[in-house]
């Protein structure tokens, strides 16, 4: 199965941003690295500019391909 990767719509935000401005159940797209399962679907997620929580519903993971950090 072919998945389109092509540009999106919505602009991608820094981790600062997303701090200062923004709201729970939040879609955001951000560019840096999962740090670590924190437990559940609950993820520690980092740029340079810092560190959140951040929500991933098991069903957005890509089906069979490994996660780590």
């Amino acid at each position: 199965h072919a998945q389109y990767t092509g540009p999106s719509a919505a602009a991608a935000t820094t981790v600062k941003d997303l701090l200062a401005t923004g709201k729970d159940d939040q879609p955001v797209q951000l560019h840096g690295r999962i740090v670590r399962h924190v437990g559940g679907d609950d993820y520690e997620f980092a740029d340079g500019t810092g560190t959140i929580r951040v929500e991933i519903d098991r069903k957005l993971w890509a089906a069979g391909q490994p996660v780590s950090e």
